[in-house]
């Protein structure tokens, strides 16, 4: 009996002593790594993983070593789901659900890896694309607003040669037939404008009235008007000034 004992106290000990090994105590936790064969690795990293931050792939010739990486706690915390590459034949997976979930499915697979090239390849021309894109309605919003404005100005002057006086309400240089809209006051992307073609009455619309509310700010004492935005153009100029 005794010596049941002792075997199996030393098979306890040898494998924990194997376990132990197996593990490298790092400061984000531990990391634990086989060595697995390309074929056996391609089923198995298509289940669910609970990983933490990070588990890479190296491969040689007809093997990949695996290291995954846990926290800590055991817990996965938040982070994003790409596939970079290192160098020639060494690709690390940087994966972890957005939810603080399970990590899904990898392959390592040649082909496998052309398809998320090809992808990340797409998605960096699309976001340059769109940023491009961006940029251009920025331009063409500033440039749109200001000649708004111009043209709204114009048609207050052309109101006061014609009457002598400053429209009160601004709506009288429709009625005039001078100009047959308020123009909407369009501000570059990102900048607030909750009624564009809105009119907001003041007597100092420079100090007293802008808020970024969206519209246009009137002085029908002087004929003032201006843009209701304390925020630039794209020359760097404020909407206001002109």
């Amino acid at each position: 009996m005794k010596k049941i004992l002792v075997v199996g106290s030393v098979v306890i000990a040898i494998a924990i002593g194997v376990f132990l090994a197996s593990r490298v105590h790092t400061d984000d936790g531990f990391v634990t790594s086989k060595t697995l064969s390309i074929s056996d690795v391609q089923p198995h990293l298509a289940s669910c993983m609970m990983l933490s931050q990070i588990f890479g792939i190296h491969q040689e010739s007809n093997r990949a070593t695996v290291f995954f990486q846990h926290s800590t706690d055991g817990r996965p915390g938040n982070g994003e789901i790409c596939l970079v590459k290192l160098n020639s034949g060494k690709w690390l997976i940087k994966g972890e659900d957005f939810r603080g979930g399970a990590v899904y499915k990898y392959l390592i697979s040649q082909q496998e890896i052309k398809r998320r090239e090809a992808e990340i390849e797409k998605e960096v021309e699309k976001r340059e694309k769109e940023k491009e894109e961006r940029r251009e309605k920025e331009r063409e919003s500033g440039e749109t607003g200001v000649g708004e404005l111009g043209a709204l100005r114009s048609a207050v002057v052309g109101y006061y040669g014609m009457y002598e006086k400053w429209p009160n309400p601004l709506t009288e240089i429709i009625t005039a037939g001078i100009i047959k809209e308020i123009p909407p006051a369009r501000l570059r992307e990102g900048v607030p404008n909750n009624d564009s073609n809105k009119v907001h009455y003041g007597t100092d619309p420079f100090h007293d009235d802008l808020n970024d509310q969206g519209g246009w700010l009137y002085d029908p004492e002087d004929g003032v008007i201006i843009i209701n935005s304390t925020h630039k153009d794209t020359k760097g100029r404020p909407y206001s000034d002109y």
